[in-house]
């Protein structure tokens, strides 16, 4: 579990391919020494969002495998050595939540189509799928790139999105290095993920049991 306060970025120093997988040397060397005691063999890392398993260590420099699925469903797939990422450790019971909790299960990504900046406030325009409409509304949380974001404005007729970011998060994240076209890793909140789905589970079970009582009648 992560609290999608990102401590840094970290850099993409190799990029391996096999078969349905991509191995990722990520060296970490911004970082403080407690961020590497939480970083074992075997230990959860948010990766701009996506939680992956640490394979293997060497100093500051971290190795992960990304498998199809992630490839599929997230950015990771357009990392090249030379890029940056964002970086949070799994969240351990008595750490302060600044942000909300996530899982760094990506949901899908989303595209960066406006860019503003208002005095010291730096606004985003999202687009993303409309099928993620129900989950994205005003004063929602969201995770973007593994940070934890308010939906300042949500637009369901568009399926698009603003979020306002601050200076520090400009500096201390990968969004001050965005550009429009550019897209991000996505994850919803995923309360409001399991009342939505229960919502619309429990519809179809009422429009059946109606269904099948007027059937009864004719």
């Amino acid at each position: 579990m992560f609290t999608g306060i990102v401590r840094g970025m970290g850099d993409v120093i190799s990029r391996r391919e096999r078969d349905r997988l991509i191995t990722f040397e990520i060296d970490a060397h911004n970082f403080a020494g407690g961020f590497f005691h939480r970083s074992k063999i075997g230990a959860s890392v948010s990766i701009s969002g996506v939680c992956l398993s640490v394979a293997e260590r060497k100093g500051t420099v971290l190795t992960f495998d990304v498998m199809e699925e992630s490839l599929i469903k997230t950015t990771l797939d357009s990392l090249y050595p030379g890029d940056k990422i964002n970086i949070e450790p799994s969240f351990k019971a008595g750490d302060d939540v600044g942000g909300h909790i996530l899982s760094g299960h990506v949901i899908d990504s989303a595209e960066i189509i406006e860019i503003e900046i208002r005095g010291d406030v730096t606004v985003m325009t999202f687009k993303h799928d409309p099928a993620l409409t129900a989950y994205i509304f005003e004063k929602g949380f969201i995770a973007l790139d593994g940070c934890s974001l308010t939906i300042v404005d949500a637009d369901d007729l568009t399926s698009t999105f603003k979020v306002h970011l601050i200076p520090e998060t400009m500096r201390r994240t990968t969004f001050g290095l965005k550009k429009k076209g550019d897209s991000v890793n996505l994850e919803i909140d995923s309360r409001i993920q399991a009342i939505v789905e229960t919502a619309r589970r429990m519809k179809v079970a009422e429009d059946s049991a109606l269904d099948d009582h007027y059937q009864g009648l004719n």
